[in-house]
């Protein structure tokens, strides 16, 4: 298969383009975090935070659910480098 080539210096794998993490930051799998936060306890923390969403939407504890997914979307949102 073939796919556009990646800009601004990243590399492809398949149709994801893959950039480098900016300078003061440490790559976290895809991410890039702070160099002060600690890759293992940000991934616990949004596991932690998928499995009550999922524990309280089993239970049908509505409000519980809705700010779990709050506290999920919160932690999801990453923002886009400044780079490209």
């Amino acid at each position: 298969m073939c796919y556009p080539k990646c800009e601004h210096g990243s590399t492809g794998s398949g149709p994801v383009c893959w950039g480098k993490c900016p300078a003061g930051t440490k790559e976290c799998g895809s991410l890039c975090l702070d160099k002060e936060q600690n890759c293992a306890n940000f991934l616990a923390e949004d596991v932690k935070a998928a499995f009550q969403l999922v524990t309280d939407a089993a239970a049908h504890a509505t409000v519980g659910s809705v700010i779990d997914l709050a506290h999920l979307a919160e932690d999801m949102h990453y923002p886009n480098c400044g780079s490209w």
